[in-house]
């Protein structure tokens, strides 16, 4: 499952990435997709939402992709977390450009 992702290393040029509904994804995949587009300028948009198999910690693995712009991620396990306003700040200070969605 998680060498698909292996095929978005020669996507430079990516601007918006949408893995909405996919519910194989987990915290492990998040890991790796951040990973994968850390030295990333061009890749603004996440929309991980309505995957319930993302918590709170595959979000924190997310920070090193600092070209994100906008990261959506309603109907995760992580927009359920009870300190998601707290996760937010965190993320938003060493990724301030972020806005995160989880309403």
């Amino acid at each position: 499952m998680y060498e698909g992702l292996d095929n978005f290393i020669l996507l430079n040029q990516l601007e918006e990435l949408n893995l909405s509904n996919n519910w194989k994804l987990d915290d492990f995949a998040c890991d790796k997709i951040a990973r994968l587009f850390r030295n990333s300028t061009t890749l603004t948009y996440l929309d991980l939402s309505n995957i319930p198999n993302i918590s709170h910690r595959g979000i924190e693995a997310l920070y090193k992709i600092r070209s994100l712009q906008t990261l959506v991620i309603r109907g995760t396990r992580a927009a359920e977390y009870p300190f998601i306003e707290l996760l937010v700040l965190m993320y938003q200070e060493v990724n301030p450009h972020c806005n995160i969605i989880y309403k």
